[in-house]
């Protein structure tokens, strides 16, 4: 049997300008100059800085980080022992990948499907912090 021993990265999420959010930890199963596609797995520890707590996130992920757009895709194994999937997309600044982290400033709005549809979240929150942090690409939301 091969066994396959993948690299960690960390995944890093700011607010603007560069204020730590939330962090986590994956799996590099591929990278190259314009992608880095990661594996997230089970009971992996996941760390929400500006809301101030921890937790471990139950179900397994494939995550993809274009690196030249505006935005990460989150695949989400949505209940165990059941083909179920969630998706995340998380509209942000282009992802950057050096020294095995994974760090992008977050722009609040997210396009979710939680298998019942798509829905956009968090404009609230974009409109609140796009006036109080004076987002560079504000006047365009």
């Amino acid at each position: 049997m091969e066994v396959l021993l993948l690299n960690k990265v960390k995944i890093r999420a700011y607010k603007y300008p560069n204020i730590p959010h939330y962090e986590w930890g994956a799996y590099l199963l591929q990278s190259n100059e314009n992608y880095v596609l990661l594996y997230g797995a089970s009971n992996r520890k996941f760390v929400h800085h500006t809301k101030k707590f921890t937790t471990y996130m139950d179900n397994p992920e494939i995550v993809y980080f274009p690196l030249n757009d505006w935005y990460t895709v989150c695949v989400q194994k949505s209940e165990k022992n059941v083909m179920s999937y969630s998706y995340y997309c998380n509209i942000c600044e282009p992802p950057r990948f050096v020294n095995d982290t994974i760090s992008f400033v977050d722009y609040d709005i997210d396009l979710l499907n939680d298998g019942t549809g798509w829905r956009l979240d968090d404009v609230d929150e974009l409109l609140l912090n796009n006036e109080m942090y004076g987002y560079p690409h504000g006047n365009q939301f």
